[in-house]
């Protein structure tokens, strides 16, 4: 039998292969921490993409409407949160429970937006109930800048325990 060589022809598709493999590289970092066994995990991304712009809609649209905006805004990020919950989208179980604080957080601000509209519709003038909830939303986003540093100082220790544990093992 005579034997080909088919080096020639392994070469320009190695070559494209690792081009198409630098060029997923460069957006690979969108997608590291999504979790891929099922077609709900690998949707995580699109779905925060939808929600961002759902959410940018019924601000801009319902902006004459604050309690149908607050109520819609409070439903879909209770539903995100579920999602998180139940599907577990993230590979990392410290960037799954920073997703899930963020939103809880937000959504403890979309209760409080629904508490200030209802107290809008009724006509009495509640300025106690407004200023306690407007002070709530105000704390909880000031946690809210500082919760992704938070997890990264986690991550980092955790980081630093697992070196520090291969290091005593190799030196061993």
């Amino acid at each position: 039998a005579v034997r080909r060589n088919n080096s020639h022809n392994e070469k320009p598709r190695e070559r494209e292969f690792l081009l198409i493999k630098r060029k997923c590289e460069a957006v690979s970092v969108f997608f590291e921490e999504f979790n891929d066994s099922s077609w709900f995990q690998q949707s995580a991304f699109v779905l925060f993409t939808f929600k961002a712009i759902v959410e940018s809609l019924i601000v801009g649209i319902l902006f004459k409407y604050p309690m149908t905006q607050a109520i819609l805004l409070m439903v879909l990020n209770s539903t995100l949160l579920a999602y998180n919950i139940i599907k577990r989208p993230f590979i990392s179980k410290i960037a799954l429970a920073q997703q899930i604080v963020l939103i809880s957080l937000i959504l403890i601000c979309n209760f409080c937006l629904v508490i200030m509209a209802g107290t809008d519709l009724t006509l009495t003038n509640f300025e106690n109930i407004k200023q306690n909830t407007s002070n709530i939303i105000f704390r909880i986003l000031c946690i809210f800048q500082f919760i992704p540093l938070a997890f990264f100082g986690i991550n980092l220790i955790i980081s630093a325990w697992e070196l520090y544990k291969r290091l005593s093992i190799d030196l061993r």
